[in-house]
């Protein structure tokens, strides 16, 4: 195994580039899409026994293309191009771990740490599994299993992998840095062959930038890239100048993207939780949720401002208004001359589904029948992405995480997200806390609890948990910190090398 080497990365990145410029040219030839997956995932076999490390790298590249090899298909195949790679790299990973890194799994304390620190991919998968039989739709339950089953391979073998070569985590912070160039190179190829546009009015489109990918997968990637790169800014004082300027440059780029792109729930992340956190690095939990609930709110009022170029169809109070109503005398007895008031909500539901895009119809029609038929155990994994057609046809998620797994899996499966996460990060801010804030290891830290701020508020509008292009770069960088941390632990002799 040669460890430090990314030779076969080269042919895997241009294979996987190949398959993009078909993409981009709106062309599917059957049998070259077929040969250049059969290559791809080759490659991919062949570095899972000679070059891990390729395949992390890999697995950022298929993130960057943000999912458009989604439009690429193979006859008689019943995913698209970019499922069969996810499930691909997926499968390459787990090899990789079984011929190299067995040995991280021996014994209990190892297995628990392991257990506790994927648990929001690995309880939930297993709660999935258990789920799955009797799904209405096997198809969307194997999807869902599929993706979720890669990137917990992906952060298996990250993690293994830099606990094992700590000397490749400088190596691969890089790459985190440099994979919106790639995404970028794909905007420019695009936009030459003029699929890029601003929608400002036809009604049957999104407002904001489109291009081939869509116009939210690539806002929603930026959001997360700016992660890795402002914390690069923020942390590394002693970086060459040239390496900052060109960050802040890339930075600015993605920042402007995310903007225009007219992406709501991608410039909430980003101006309101990324943004906030790497600029102040708080050092106290209620500063961070202050700097968190002032920047969020910031950004809201920013969107409904004239400085965001969208047409507004309405604004929350709109939506909701709060009313007095005059209550009733208790005793029966005469109203006194100054009456008692209590407020009332009120809902416009047809202008609130008009801000959301159809969404709280969505939601309200899936909570109630999870509530009123499958409350505990839901109706079964995937269930969520076949019921939201009910209301509206071309849907095919109901973009809401909390209320997918409510509806999927239930009561329980919502139980484990929660928790899942919420330890996840507290064991990031513990870290982050611990090892102080000039070391590697604590900016890896606090890079993946901003990371996941940003994903867990856009799980309340968006579809993440089932985007490998934003999960597999988050999980890769949650492998970063685990790792650090684990190396620091040894160092100060309080954890085993095995670990």
């Amino acid at each position: 195994m040669t460890v430090t080497k990314r030779t076969l990365f080269i042919p895997q990145l241009l294979v996987l580039v190949t398959l993009v410029l078909l993409t981009l040219l709106d062309l599917n030839p059957q049998a070259l899409v077929a040969l250049l997956c059969a290559a791809l995932m080759g490659l991919w076999i062949a570095g899972a026994f000679v070059e891990p490390f390729s395949l992390l790298l890999s697995a950022l590249a298929l993130a960057g293309t943000t999912s458009v090899l989604s439009l690429l298909h193979i006859s008689g195949v019943p995913f698209s191009v970019n499922g069969l790679l996810v499930a691909g790299i997926g499968g390459a990973c787990g090899l990789a771990v079984l011929l190299h890194y067995r040995h991280l799994f021996r014994t209990l304390a190892q297995l628990r740490r392991w257990l506790l620190e994927s648990a929001p991919l690995s309880l939930l998968l297993v709660w999935a599994l258990i789920r799955t039989p009797g799904a209405p739709s096997l198809s969307d339950a194997i999807s869902d299993i599929l993706i979720w089953g890669a990137l917990l391979l992906v952060y298996v073998l990250a993690r293994a992998y830099w606990v094992e070569h700590p000397d490749m985590l400088p190596v691969g912070t890089r790459a985190f840095l440099y994979v919106g160039f790639l995404t970028l190179g794909m905007i420019v190829v695009d936009s030459l062959l003029g699929n890029v546009f601003f929608n400002e009015s036809d009604p049957r489109l999104t407002p904001g930038l489109h291009t081939t990918a869509g116009a939210r997968t690539i806002p929603a990637f930026f959001g997360l890239a700016l992660v890795p790169v402002l914390a690069y800014l923020r942390f590394e004082h002693a970086a060459p100048r040239t390496n900052r300027r060109l960050l802040a440059g890339l930075a600015v780029v993605l920042a402007m993207w995310v903007y225009f792109s007219l992406g709501r729930a991608a410039l909430l992340g980003a101006a309101g939780v990324v943004i906030p956190l790497i600029l102040f690095a708080p050092r106290a939990l209620w500063k961070a949720v202050i700097l968190v609930a002032v920047g969020v709110g910031l950004t809201a009022a920013l969107i409904q401002s004239p400085l965001y170029p969208r047409e507004k169809l309405g604004t929350i109070q709109d939506a909701i208004s709060i009313e007095e109503e005059i209550s009733a005398s208790e005793s029966g007895e005469e109203a006194p001359s100054r009456p008692r008031t209590r407020p009332r909500v009120t809902v416009n539901e047809g202008m609130l589904q008009g801000i959301t895009f159809g969404r709280t119809a969505v939601w309200k029609y899936l909570v109630e029948r999870a509530i009123n038929e499958a409350p505990l155990t839901g109706f079964g994994t995937g269930a969520a992405r076949d019921r939201s057609a009910d209301i509206i046809p071309s849907w095919d998620n109901p973009h809401n995480d909390f209320i997918r797994v409510f509806f999927d899996q239930g009561a329980i499966g919502l139980l484990i997200l929660v928790l899942s996460w919420a330890v996840l990060l507290l064991l990031c801010w513990q870290n982050w806390l611990r090892l102080g804030p000039g070391t590697h290891a604590a900016a890896y830290n606090f890079a993946a609890l901003t990371a996941g701020g940003y994903i867990l508020l856009n799980f309340l509008t968006d579809n993440f948990i089932v985007y490998f292009f934003i999960m597999a770069p988050f999980w890769l960088l949650t492998a970063t910190e685990s790792a650090a941390t684990v190396h620091v632990e040894v160092l100060e002799g309080t954890e085993l090398p095995a670990t």
